[in-house]
């Protein structure tokens, strides 16, 4: 999250971090200031109240699989976190989608 202003030279100092981006907005619609979040957190446009102000940089983020701690992964779902898991680092390495 911090290296586009890095590579900018801007100072950046979060005093608050979230891990949910409705978590963010809805601190964000309190008037506690303005947030950098994930685009699938506005991508269905369901936050009245907020501007969305695109990033024009690539900007890197952290992604999760979400499993239940019942039950373990079906065989599909395993190699589809594996697949997953190529893809991003052949875009990390090669800096293309």
């Amino acid at each position: 999250m911090c290296e586009p202003f890095e590579r900018a030279n801007a100072p950046f100092d979060p005093i608050i971090k979230a891990r949910f981006g409705t978590t963010v907005c809805a601190r964000v619609k309190a008037g506690l200031g303005i947030a950098i979040i994930d685009e699938f957190t506005v991508a269905h446009r369901a936050m009245p109240g907020i501007a969305i102000v695109p990033i024009a940089e690539d900007t890197p983020f952290q992604t999760y699989v979400a499993v239940s701690n019942d039950r373990a992964l079906s065989r599909d779902a395993d190699n589809v976190t594996v697949l997953l898991r190529a893809k991003m680092r052949a875009v990390v390495e090669t800096g293309k989608s």
